[in-house]
């Protein structure tokens, strides 16, 4: 860690109140008070070897450095516990943690946009947004709640009473998730629609997969796709996994709520005669036919209320 620490009888300083001032690669970190008298709140003092930069320090003792490696990594050493409150239980924000990683590079951009870091947990720190990223490509995003302050007493269950009474002292945030060409994991997405949102493109650049509420169109690098002819209560779809096919089985799947007619963009692959069937009475099975044509590369689909709420088989 290119440090040298002395024990102590008591292992660590007791010294709530006091302040952690940052220094060289972390003064932008805003100082942090140390909290309480707890053994985690306890500091831990150190002296830096040549070659490490000292970087954090209560009074005169240095609590925190960091030392380059030869491979481009860093190795950080904090003898203290950075505070991390995003929620503001205590009437304000501490995000200590937050800035310290941010600060040394634990949430880089993807470097498809200059000047802006589009990675999804600095996102969800920075922006009203709860952002995440999953290995196939997929991003999804909604109106993060870290400004409710937490006040529910726990337990394994459900109480809708209990739960009444809380809400009447709890301010939600508008569940609307209005984006215009919002920068995320090397995408720029305009988007308007309620709650959560789901998109993945292919490699093309086409959408592939979608979930959404409340909408009828996602824009994507500046490709507009118009999904439904109107806004939609849900709409969501994904090509099946190889690995889950089988033999003359889908090829996507659908899900809707609502009514109304649905385009979606078709694979490059698919054929020119595609079928769609609603599940039957058990999963898996093959129930109605659903009306879908194919021209122009999309599926046009015919969204009628008898076939809401039921899985549909797409096969191409």
């Amino acid at each position: 860690t290119g440090v040298s620490y002395t024990p102590g009888a008591d292992e660590g300083l007791l010294l709530p109140g006091r302040k952690i001032r940052f220094a060289g690669s972390l003064e932008q970190v805003p100082e942090m008070t140390v909290l309480t008298d707890f053994l985690v709140d306890r500091i831990y003092p150190v002296e830096a070897a040549e070659g490490t930069e000292p970087v954090a320090f209560e009074g005169v003792y240095c609590v925190g450095t960091l030392r380059k490696t030869a491979g481009g990594g860093s190795v950080a050493f904090l003898g203290f516990r950075p505070r991390d409150d995003q929620s503001g239980s205590l009437g304000y924000e501490s995000r200590h943690w937050f800035e310290i990683l941010d600060t040394l590079g634990a949430y880089p951009p993807t470097g498809a946009f200059p000047d802006v870091n589009d990675n999804t947990e600095h996102l969800s720190r920075t922006t009203p947004w709860l952002a995440c990223r999953f290995p196939n490509g997929s991003v999804a995003l909604a109106p993060h709640l870290r400004d409710v302050a937490e006040c529910w007493p726990g337990g394994f269950a459900r109480k809708p009473e209990e739960d009444a009474k809380i809400m009447e002292r709890v301010t939600l945030p508008d569940d609307r998730l209005a984006l215009d060409g919002f920068k995320v994991n090397g995408m720029s997405i305009t988007y308007n629609g309620r709650l959560a949102m789901t998109c993945r493109r292919d490699e093309s650049g086409r959408l592939a997969a979608f979930a959404g509420s409340d909408a009828k169109e996602i824009t994507l690098d500046g490709m507009t796709t118009r999904f439904a002819t109107e806004n939609m209560p849900l709409v969501a779809w994904a090509p099946v996994e190889e690995r889950r096919k089988v033999a003359g089985g889908a090829d996507m799947l659908l899900f809707y709520m609502g009514q109304g007619v649905l385009h979606l963009p078709a694979p490059p692959d698919a054929g020119p005669n595609p079928e769609a069937f609603a599940q039957g009475a058990t999963p898996g099975s093959r129930g109605e036919a659903v009306p879908v044509t194919l021209a122009d590369g999309i599926l046009r689909i015919e969204a009628g209320p008898q076939f809401a709420h039921r899985w549909i088989y797409i096969r191409l």
